[in-house]
């Protein structure tokens, strides 16, 4: 089966969009996503959920679906789009972290399953922990083949970038299945020096991984970011550090996209710049 043609979007937050926009753009969706957003205390959280639904719904009707969305969980959580029904379906998948949003989406022939998943992280740890002392506090979700990959010699920002495309690696595939954070981690095994995951103890050609680098630098300080997504391809998956920016994949602002549904959002000012990189495990 020839690898499907998926695509992520990405929303930067270098600064929230201005709070007069919150209540225009909420109203703009139904009442089960009003909802979720509003269900969250802090505003942050409240505008990434928001800002996440959009993009959502937006790229959603990029690829066609028409009129109202109506969005279902599956059993175990994981959203998908129950009405109007896509012949073939659309695949989409939500992560947001600190100042970056991401959707990871695709079209594939899959008779409706769901297997895309994606996840993002910041490449920081608390001010109180050296990068071996995070090791150690993910170790339980680890193999022993990844923890020792994790301590041996390297720089504090090899430790802390090759613990976080372990994890990102993780999250997008448990997110990919839908199983949520009750799937036992240490059945993945991120063999990254051959430029492999294992799953179960066995290859698992039938899944391909891709990861990439954000740099954001904007209102503070820059930030850096991990992205990995996971996709069922069936057969000749691998893992693949993408390299810079790709047909594939489009970044905007908060603001941006609120101009795109509509609302009159100002531009974003002076200063803002994102990088787009590869992900270094080798060294």
């Amino acid at each position: 089966m020839a690898a499907p043609n998926s695509h992520i979007r990405m929303i930067v937050l270098p600064w929230f969009p201005q709070d007069s926009l919150f209540d225009p753009a909420l109203r703009l969706l139904d009442s089960k996503s009003q909802a979720a957003v509003t269900r969250f205390y802090r505003k942050e959280d409240q505008w990434r959920t928001l800002l996440g639904r959009h993009l959502t719904i937006h790229v959603l009707h990029e690829q066609g679906a028409q009129g109202e969305l109506r969005f279902e969980k599956a059993a175990r959580g994981k959203p998908y789009l129950a009405h109007p029904p896509m012949n073939p379906p659309i695949l989409f998948n939500v992560s947001h972290d600190n100042n970056l949003i991401t959707l990871g989406y695709s079209r594939p022939p899959l008779d409706g399953q769901y297997r895309i998943g994606v996840d993002c992280m910041k490449l920081a740890i608390r001010t109180d922990e050296t990068p071996r002392m995070f090791v150690e506090v993910i170790s339980d979700q680890l193999t022993p083949g990844e923890r020792d990959s994790l301590l041996g010699p390297m720089s504090d920002a090899q430790r802390i970038e090759r613990a976080f495309i372990i994890w990102t690696i993780k999250e997008a595939f448990i997110k990919a299945i839908g199983e949520g954070m009750a799937f036992d981690l240490q059945q993945i095994d991120c063999r990254l020096d051959q430029g492999e995951v294992w799953m179960h103890g066995a290859p698992s050609p039938e899944w391909e991984f891709r990861l990439r680098a954000v740099e954001i630098s904007g209102s503070g300080e820059k930030e850096r970011y991990a992205v990995a997504s996971c996709e069922w391809v069936g057969q000749g998956g691998r893992v693949i550090f993408e390299d810079a920016a790709s047909e594939s994949l489009e970044v905007m602002t908060g603001d941006d996209l609120l101009r795109r549904i509509g609302l009159e959002a100002p531009a974003h000012g002076p200063g803002l710049e994102v990088t787009l990189g590869r992900l270094k495990w080798l060294v």
